[in-house]
């Protein structure tokens, strides 16, 4: 089966997942050192670290050493050993970003939620009002938002498992 590879923003070695949230970054060996033994992840949405993978080999200093599959399920790396993939069990819940961000205060408005970790039945808050969530795949969420109050308002999803994750003023009500 062939993956579906995602070029994604590449910025000083780091790389940006495809809903932008979540930043996969070298861990550095020392100061200056380009080649790294691992990857860390954090959540840029909340500015947290949600962990490291540790590799036995050491990732090559190429312009663009890591990719990711379309689901976020699989990282791609160039070691001094060649294509390293790496299987992520289970991709952290996040939002990156909604599509789109604004509509008006009746509500209607069909928005795709792009981010991961996403699970069938998951509900979506916009502002306090939970609607059902369509699942579309482990990276996208379809909904049509309830009637709210102008302004920015906070977006949470919950998945069945009791994950949640919120990201604050992420839609406008007009």
């Amino acid at each position: 089966m062939k993956s579906r590879m995602l070029y994604s923003l590449d910025y000083a070695g780091e790389k940006f997942n495809a809903s932008g949230s979540l930043l996969y970054s070298p861990v550095l060996q020392g100061f200056g050192n380009v080649e790294s033994n691992g990857v860390q992840i954090t959540d840029t949405n909340l500015g947290s670290s949600l962990g490291q993978i540790l590799l036995s080999e050491q990732i090559s200093s190429v312009q663009i050493p890591m990719d990711f599959d379309e689901a976020g399920n699989r990282l791609f790396l160039i070691t001094n050993r060649g294509l390293t993939i790496v299987n992520l069990v289970t991709p952290p819940l996040s939002i990156g970003y909604l599509s789109p961000a604004t509509g008006p205060a009746s509500g209607g408005t069909t928005v795709k939620i792009r981010g991961s970790g996403f699970q069938p039945g998951a509900t979506v808050t916009f502002g306090g009002t939970t609607v059902p969530g369509t699942f579309v795949d482990s990276s996208t969420l379809q909904v049509s938002t309830p009637s709210g109050s102008a302004g920015g308002g906070r977006v949470s999803i919950q998945n069945p498992d009791g994950t949640s994750y919120s990201l604050d003023a992420s839609f406008t009500y007009q």
